[in-house]
């Protein structure tokens, strides 16, 4: 009797699990993305805080989200069709969502880099000597593991730069480029490519100000005087590379695409 009901009781749950797995098959709403030349036209997902937003309304219609968590859900349940994310954050993302994957080559890797006019090429090689010594301290690894990775290094102080009479201007990309640039509810500039900007004046002996302007024109800005250097997804290119001077890369920012399986 007893061999009896425990046989009938895993028999009863081996038929719970096969009606879930066959449930869970019939409510998978089948993938609309599946390669990246999928993603054209395409209802796209992006995180507000997260710098592949900046790019995802370029290939279709953009939803923006607050909560990861809702962004996935509404990925496994078909609300959207794909995610844009940058390449730190997709295995976190990926345990959120319910059959859901990468696509296996990442939408684009750029190298973010320090621009200014062609004529500051002495103010430039200053930069590029404070890039060489935030790197040789680990200060620009650590600004990448707390804006990108949402660690917790320990950081030196940001500089008190107001004692300073001279002052650069920063251009950053109109309404922010998250992680690398954003503003808070008082109009302060913060992320990762600011306080970057802030360690490098502090070496400098300069004050620091923060302008913002279109993210398509920001080499035009210092091209034409209206800022000193400028940050926050620039890209060279051999057509810019003849107009401005750049920086060695600082950072590269990686997107992805994430899809329903």
């Amino acid at each position: 009797m007893i061999k009896n009901k425990i046989r009938a009781a895993a028999v009863a749950a081996l038929f719970a699990v096969l009606a879930a797995v066959i449930s869970s098959c019939a409510n998978t709403v089948p993938p609309t993305v599946r390669t990246l030349e999928d993603v054209l036209d395409k209802t796209i997902g992006a995180l507000s805080d997260a710098s592949a937003n900046a790019y995802a309304g370029r290939y279709g219609t953009l939803q923006i989200y607050e909560s990861a968590e809702a962004m996935m859900g509404d990925l496994s349940a078909g609300v959207i069709d794909c995610v844009f994310t940058d390449s730190s954050s997709s295995a976190r993302l990926l345990r959120l969502g319910r059959r859901v994957r990468a696509v296996p080559e990442p939408l684009f890797g750029l190298e973010c880099r320090v621009v200014a006019a062609l004529e500051a090429r002495d103010m430039m090689l200053e930069i590029e000597a404070a890039l060489e010594s935030l790197r040789a301290d680990g200060t620009l690894r650590r600004l990448r593991e707390q804006y990108v990775l949402g660690q917790s290094p320990r950081l030196p102080p940001l500089p008190d730069l107001s004692g300073y009479s001279a002052a650069l201007r920063l251009a950053v990309p109109h309404g922010g480029f998250p992680p690398y640039s954003y503003f808070d509810e008082d109009g302060d500039a913060f992320g990762l490519d600011v306080d970057l900007a802030r360690y490098i004046c502090g070496i400098l002996g300069v004050n620091l100000e923060v302008l913002e302007f279109d993210g398509d024109r920001l080499v035009d800005m210092v091209r034409f005087g209206r800022a000193d250097f400028a940050m926050g997804g620039v890209f060279i290119t051999r057509e810019m590379s003849e107009l401005a001077v750049f920086s060695a890369p600082y950072t590269t920012v990686e997107v992805v695409v994430l899809t329903r399986r």
